[in-house]
């Protein structure tokens, strides 16, 4: 009996992890912008301007999550590390409390929660004198939004689009 628990058992999980790896992911690309991300298809749905333009926003369907994307340049005098600084001063103002906060060469992550109580994850690519942020809000406890911000520390990345 024990052994056909356990057989079970391990089929179930084995079928699961297969479920996850089978799910599918849009890949997008900016060519104007040089960066690439991934979000689970059907996931958001695009709600302002474009993947070539500035400032671009996806949305949940029911509107609780946003998915936003800046881009930007590097004031002269200044240095990607100020920049993280810049950001980090603007959450502490807002009252943001950022309990994630690590940054790397060529990108930055912060994450943490907003005054009115959401989750939020954000990465920043540097781009030559240039950088492009990803900033993702979402209700507080939602396991889904792990996978997502997952992806964006994986998968949004600067690229050299053809």
């Amino acid at each position: 009996m024990n052994r056909l628990l356990i057989t079970l058992f391990l089929f179930a999980g084995l079928l699961s992890f297969s479920s996850l790896r089978a799910q599918e992911y849009d890949k997008i690309c900016s060519k104007q912008y040089n960066y690439c991300f991934q979000i689970p298809a059907n996931f958001m749905m695009l709600t302002t301007g474009g993947i070539e333009e500035a400032n671009v926003m996806y949305k949940t369907v029911d509107g609780s999550s946003t998915l936003a994307f800046s881009n930007g340049d590097i004031k002269e005098g200044s240095n990607f590390h100020k920049l993280f600084l810049s950001q980090l001063n603007e959450y502490s103002n807002n009252n943001f409390r950022v309990t994630i906060k690590k940054e790397y060469s060529g990108f930055f992550i912060m994450s943490g929660y907003t005054q009115g109580g959401k989750g939020f994850y954000q990465k920043v690519i540097k781009n030559e004198d240039a950088y492009t942020s990803a900033y993702l809000e979402f209700p507080k406890g939602n396991a889904r939004f792990s996978n997502v911000s997952q992806l964006l520390f994986d998968y949004f990345e600067k690229v050299v689009v053809n």
